[in-house]
């Protein structure tokens, strides 16, 4: 299963809002301030980062890495799970070219340890439940992660 698999059946409006929310969970938990988030990458104001976190905005491609930079996050699977779930038409071409240039197994272990991360950052989010208890496949993956974390 890919993460792109775990996304079908919602619509942008929810992919938007489900990677805001875990921003959100991601930017209270470190105790960073929108301001923060806001100057880190350049704005004047934090209306852009509120509506991010609303799921209201879309995060630029070209900014998910500045995004990642400036909510603090080290491990580098978040920014498949941005990319994937705010683009995935354009991800697929991505993996197809992953595909064409890296062994099968390096595409795959990249797909695991993105859906291992999904799961434990969704699992602990109380406003994503409305979203993922409806996805397919979800609560059978869910199963198999749990010794993981």
């Amino acid at each position: 299963m890919d993460i792109i698999d775990i996304f079908n059946g919602l619509t942008e409006e929810q992919r938007k809002r489900m990677i805001g929310c875990i921003l959100r969970d991601i930017r209270s938990k470190k105790g960073i301030s929108q301001t923060h988030v806001a100057n880190t990458l350049g704005y004047k104001s934090t209306n852009f980062i509120y509506m991010v976190e609303k799921g209201k905005a879309l995060i630029p491609a070209q900014a998910i890495d500045k995004f990642i930079h400036a909510y603090k996050i080290q491990n580098p699977l978040f920014r498949v799970i941005i990319f994937k779930s705010l683009y995935p038409d354009i991800w697929i071409n991505v993996q197809h070219i992953l595909s064409a240039a890296l062994y099968t197994d390096d595409v795959k272990t990249l797909e695991e340890g993105s859906i291992k991360l999904f799961f434990k950052i969704c699992r602990n989010i109380p406003e994503l439940h409305d979203i993922t208890d409806g996805l397919d496949g979800l609560s059978g993956l869910a199963g198999l992660y749990e010794d993981m974390y």
